[in-house]
């Protein structure tokens, strides 16, 4: 079965973004099988200028460029030792001035009762089957296939002649459609983010599937799975009730402020069934929006979606992987929240490190009372928003993982804040006429621009915001964050037009006129 994805002219798009940081390669490998003829979709030879994030220079490689960035995504998410096979096209589908198929996306075979199967006589999507097994179930099949619409593309009747863009890392512009949002947004869906269920609460062969098992519908107080085909096909319409019961999810949910019911995520349950969209999306009232809704507004969250298909029996982990190599210090800053009891350094590093804390490695802070470094303890907890020292002599590098069940990091909203998604708040250490250093992270997994971090105080110059120019002028906060040079082993000023790397981050000094304002740096989500 597969999910076909429309757009209406009315319709929001969905956005979205690269990772970044300082991360490993993963076990995942995504392969892209280019099944379109020669001249055609991803074959197409017309010559384009490269855009933002993208530097095809045809018309089919940027489209295939984007294909693979939204890959690389995927293998960053989740984790599977058995490579994943999309056949992938771009092909006429409908489109009029009004509405298009933007897609059509889904597995292309699926399993029961194989030897790993969680439960019994469930319908498995192709690409969880072999992550399961380990093995390569058919070996040369594809597992997931992925339509594309290509009369988008310069065609004056389709959405009064809206078309593809084809950036990558950045908001499209005004009037097109982003394909590597809705590329994100179809790979999603064939590795096993929709039901096999029909509009009439039919069954595919008569079986459960994956999907499924995790819904539920709050006014009859029954699963799915306990239901008949009648009432599948009422729960299916039955707006604002159907829910998701995974607990990963549910967990994750609590950064949720619209969209849930007894606090579990609500999936799209419009009064009138909407063939390729309802059940198999999350309701477009959660906010702030996820990737999987059928219509969604700007930027949007993964964290629930990926909690989603990690309930689902996929492995893999939300937050970026560290490389610590050996017997080198780096900075290092949390990218998401540990879950409580988990935010220890020995509970973060210590099931990845061998050897004894002290002797062969060890996490320094810096200390703003005496502006001088500390060696934590290992039962002492790490800070979001703050970042360490970190050294190890194994005698090879070490991937650090956080907890699978960690969280994004909490947000402010806030009109000061340069991101409409949130800031984190870090509250700045000052001391009385004198500059004080702070050690801080990017608790994001993307890179922040310098330029989009804002200091805010309780009074004075900065209490509606400054730019860190401006608080540079004002005394409160310099303008230059201290980034350290593992291959100069220095400290390198970087100003206006640098970054922060994701789990990364360095020194800024707090200036003499900053005591007793409470001066807090908001970080803009990425």
């Amino acid at each position: 079965m597969k999910i076909t994805s429309f757009l209406g002219v009315t319709a929001a798009l969905l956005i979205g973004g690269v990772s970044a940081g300082i991360s490993d390669a993963t076990a995942t490998t995504i392969t892209i099988n280019n099944i379109n003829v020669a001249g055609e979709g991803f074959n197409d030879t017309t010559t384009v200028t490269p855009v933002a994030g993208n530097s095809g220079t045809t018309l089919g490689q940027q489209r295939l460029n984007v294909f693979q960035a939204a890959a690389d995504y995927w293998e960053t998410k989740l984790d599977s030792d058995v490579e994943i096979i999309v056949d992938a096209k771009m092909s006429a589908l409908f489109c009029d001035s009004s509405g298009a198929v933007l897609a059509s996306a889904g597995p292309e075979t699926v399993s029961r009762n194989f030897p790993s199967a969680p439960v019994e006589d469930t319908l498995f999507p192709a690409a969880l089957v072999n992550s399961l097994e380990g093995v390569d179930k058919e070996i040369g099949s594809a597992d997931i296939g992925v339509t594309f619409n290509v009369n988008i593309d310069n065609n004056s009747e389709c959405l009064s002649g809206m078309n593809w863009s084809y950036t990558i890392g950045v908001s499209e512009s005004a009037g097109s459609i982003g394909l590597y949002s809705v590329v994100l947004h179809e790979i999603g869906h064939g590795l096993g983010f929709l039901t096999f269920v029909d509009e009439f609460g039919q069954r595919e062969g008569g079986f459960n599937d994956h999907f499924m098992r995790f819904l539920h519908d709050k006014s009859t107080g029954k699963d799915w799975t306990a239901m008949d085909d009648g009432e599948r096909e009422a729960s299916s319409i039955n707006t604002s009730n159907l829910v998701w019961t995974g607990q990963m999810a549910i967990d994750e949910s609590v950064f949720l402020t619209n969209g849930l019911n007894s606090g579990k995520p609500q999936l799209y349950a419009p009064s009138i069934y909407n063939g390729g969209s309802s059940v198999s999306h999350w309701d477009t009232s959660l906010t702030p929006g996820e990737l999987m809704e059928p219509f969604a507004e700007n930027i949007n969250e993964d964290w629930i979606t990926i909690k989603a298909f990690y309930d689902m029996g996929w492995k893999g982990n939300p937050c970026l992987k560290t490389s610590l190599p050996n017997n080198k210090w780096i900075i290092f800053s949390l990218d998401c929240v540990p879950p409580s009891g988990e935010n220890t350094i020995a509970d973060l590093f210590a099931d990845e490190i061998s050897g004894d804390y002290d002797s062969v490695w060890v996490v320094f802070s810096l200390d703003s009372s005496t502006n001088s470094y500390k060696k934590m303890l290992i039962g002492d907890k790490l800070e979001i928003g703050k970042s360490y020292w970190v050294s190890q002599s194994t005698g090879g590098s070490v991937v650090l993982e956080v907890p699978r069940n960690s969280h994004r990091t909490p947000v402010v909203n806030s009109a000061i804040c340069t991101s409409d998604q949130g800031c984190f708040e870090y509250v700045l250490s000052t001391e009385s006429g004198l500059n004080d250093w702070n050690m801080i992270g990017n608790p994001f997994l993307e890179t922040v621009a310098l330029d989009e971090l804002r200091v805010v105080t309780d009074g004075g110059v900065c209490a509606s915001g400054c730019k860190l120019n401006e608080a540079k002028d004002a005394s409160i906060v310099d303008d230059k964050l201290f980034l350290y040079n593992s291959s100069t082993t220095r400290y390198d000023p970087v100003g206006s037009g640098g970054t922060i790397s994701a789990r990364s981050g360095g020194w800024l000094q707090t200036l003499n006129a900053a005591h007793g304002k409470n001066p807090r740096i908001l970080i803009p989500y990425k």
